[in-house]
This record gives C-alpha cells, sequence and structure tokens, in this order.
C-alpha cells in the first residue's frame, strides 16, 4: 500500500469521539506518563485543538483554581481547628494536674500541722489501724483503747481492758479522741476528743461519762466564783495526786496548769 493509499485509508475510517470528562481524564493520564506538567500556553492549544474557546479555558482555569484554594483554605481550617482543640485539651489537662498537687499539699500541710488529727485514720503512726484498736494509754493494771465504730461517721468508741481480762466498752461514741491518761487510783480515764475539744472523765468501774471541760471555755470554780480560760490546744495534761485525791492537771490558755482536784469516790 502506498503512501497516498493509507493516509486515504486512515481519512475514510471512523474517528473516535470522546466527552470533555473523557479527554480531559485521558491529558492527566498522558501526562502523568510523559512524567512533566503543562503550562498554560500548551493548555491553550490543546484546547484550541480540542474546539474550546480561550474565554471558556480561561472560566475553567478560574474554577479550577478557586477549587484548589477552597479545598487548601478547608485543610488550613481543620488543621486550626485541631491545634485549638490540642491547645484546650493541654490546658484542662494541665489545670486537672494543678488542682490534684494543690489538694495534695494542702493535706499534707494539715497532716504536718496536726498529725494526731488524722492518726485514727490509717496515717501517719504505724500504730494506727483503719477499724482496729489503738493504744492510747495504759497503767499498771488497765489499757486504754480506741477503736472506730464505722468508715461513715468515722466515730469512736473508748475500751478499758483490764489485767484480769474484764473489759468495760463506753457507751457513748467520740469524734477524735487523741489523747488518754489513767489516773494514779486507776479509778478514772481522762480523755480529750479533738474533734470537738471535749475534755471527759470516765468512771473506770461503771463507764460513767463526766464532761469536764472544753478548749477555749472558761472554767467556773462555784467557791470562790473565779473564772480561768481553758488552752486552745490540748488543754488535757494528764493526772498527779494529792496523797489524798486524784487531782485532772488542765492547761489554761495562758500558759500555766490548773490542778482541778477529783473526790475519791
Amino acid at each position: 500500500m502506498t503512501l497516498e493509499q493509507h493516509q486515504t485509508a486512515e481519512a475514510t475510517e471512523p474517528q473516535a469521539h470522546y466527552s470533555p470528562e473523557e479527554a480531559g481524564e485521558i491529558l492527566r493520564i498522558a501526562a502523568h506518563l510523559q512524567d512533566n506538567t503543562i503550562t498554560a500556553e500548551q493548555l491553550r492549544a490543546i484546547a484550541r485543538e480540542a474546539g474550546v474557546s480561550d474565554e471558556n479555558l480561561e472560566r475553567a482555569v478560574q474554577q479550577y483554581e478557586q477549587s484548589r484554594q477552597a479545598e487548601a483554605q478547608l485543610r488550613q481550617q481543620t488543621i486550626a481547628r485541631r491545634k485549638r482543640r490540642f491547645k484546650v485539651f493541654a490546658l484542662f489537662s494541665a489545670v486537672i494536674v494543678a488542682m490534684f498537687a494543690f489538694v495534695a499539699s494542702f493535706l499534707f500541710i494539715e497532716y504536718m500541722s496536726s498529725p494526731s488529727r488524722y492518726s485514727g485514720l490509717g496515717f501517719g503512726q504505724s500504730q494506727s489501724t483503719y477499724f482496729g484498736r489503738k493504744l492510747l494509754t495504759s497503767s499498771q493494771h488497765c489499757k486504754v483503747y480506741k477503736e472506730q465504730v464505722d468508715g461513715l461517721n468515722s466515730k469512736e468508741r473508748i475500751i478499758i481492758q483490764w489485767a484480769d481480762g474484764r473489759e468495760h466498752v463506753v457507751s457513748a461514741e467520740f469524734s477524735l479522741v487523741v489523747s488518754a491518761f489513767v489516773a494514779p487510783s486507776e479509778k478514772r480515764v481522762a480523755i480529750y476528743d479533738e474533734g470537738t475539744g471535749d475534755v471527759w472523765l470516765i468512771d473506770a468501774d461503771t463507764n460513767a461519762l463526766t464532761w469536764t471541760a472544753r478548749r477555749g471555755w472558761m472554767l467556773l470554780y462555784p467557791d470562790t466564783q473565779v473564772q480561768v480560760q481553758v488552752s486552745y490546744n490540748d488543754p488535757l495534761v494528764g493526772w498527779s495526786s494529792n496523797g489524798k485525791e486524784d487531782v485532772l492537771l488542765i492547761r489554761l490558755a495562758n500558759g500555766s496548769i490548773e490542778e482541778i482536784p477529783i473526790p475519791a469516790k
């Protein structure tokens, strides 16, 4: 077949037709296979060959650029939102950590300022046992314990245990007993409830309870009408004896020790 005949055959063969979308996809594939980019001028030349006017091409380019800019803005907004969320989360986490640190510091300072207040709750001293008995004091023939009644109201009760095995449980409940002293005669036990500030006397035989003093309050002696103020801090000092009676020792606000004789039964 001669060249003229070949050209005539190609001219008479039916030409394939492609939609604009198909043409664009074909050009995209061709550019990718060529591993090169197409300049704006080349794009115009291709469009003219395809019968696309320059005006329509420019409008198409503008729409494409607007779409690409919109996608870029959307990506930037998404990144910005993620950054803001991360900053808020980081700030929230820092606030939570700071709150925990503040509470822990406050509890530590509070405990260090008054460790006896928490001695019955399982902190500090090794002999403290939650719900278990804790020895407050002892004498030759008896021991005085405290134990928690339950874990809801943290109330405490006092137990007096004798060397012969007898055991007396005081019927009243206390808030936070931090100290106890057995009288020289072993007939009474004095306790100090730091939770309420009260000093109590317990009859070691009958468990009868007698209120004696409260921190910061005034003591009145009916015989002399003299009033003295009880100390705000650890008013219960202990016991002594005058040879006939047990003498309760109470610390006053001025730092002196007041001696209160307790008549023998």
